[in-house]
């Protein structure tokens, strides 16, 4: 039999990562360490409530730090919180019913593949106006989800051109929203799913 103190433990750790903010921080901390205003700038957040987030996430467990000097700096614990991250998004997908679509399925692109079609297409950013205006892939078009249904009623698409649809990253599911509709009218359309996020981690430049 599990002690008390062990289910006490874990839920002190999943309720450490039951914010769309916390799971966005791991995402970032993947790929190396950060200090908080950083972190801040890319989230388009302030300093306090990231803060605030770190602080519940240190205190958990979920992070480590280490400090130069002014500036702490901040770093997963543990390979185990990754994988537990990764976990979470395979669930949340798969209930989703998007797994199909953004893990290999036939209308998902790579990096790679979306490099090879990336000129000849239509690329579409589906996130708000407001996050386009912060930064986007290079020739995109800003149609956010909620509004792409009557874009798709006026648009035309006589020569047959590749649409490609993107959001943040894998984690979020717009895009997945904007395939589905256009395959129902029927469009030649194709996902890039790791998104923004994956497009500036290679090294890509972005379009204010």
């Amino acid at each position: 039999m599990i002690a008390t103190y062990s289910y006490e433990n874990a839920s002190d750790l999943l309720k450490a990562l039951a914010h769309e903010n916390r799971l966005k921080i791991i995402e970032l901390l993947s790929f190396g360490e950060c200090c908080v205003e950083d972190l801040a700038y890319v989230m388009g957040a302030s300093v306090k409530l990231i803060s605030a987030h770190l602080r519940v996430m240190r205190t958990s467990g979920v992070l480590a730090t280490r400090k130069e000097g002014v500036r702490v700096y901040y770093r997963l614990a543990n390979s185990d919180v990754l994988e537990l991250y990764n976990h979470v998004k395979e669930i949340t997908q798969a209930s989703s019913g998007v797994t199909s679509i953004v893990n290999g399925g036939e209308h998902s692109l790579t990096l790679k593949q979306f490099l090879a079609v990336f000129d000849g297409a239509l690329l579409i950013d589906v996130r708000s106006e407001k996050d386009f205006s912060k930064g986007h892939i290079p020739g995109a078009l800003n149609v956010p989800v909620e509004e792409l249904y009557v874009w798709s009623q006026s648009y035309s698409n006589d020569d047959d051109k590749l649409i490609v649809v993107y959001c943040e990253n894998v984690y979020c599911i717009q895009a997945i929203d904007a395939v589905q509709l256009l395959l129902e009218k029927k469009y030649k359309v194709k996902v890039y799913p790791n998104g923004l996020q994956e497009w500036q981690n290679a090294g890509y430049d972005v379009e204010l």
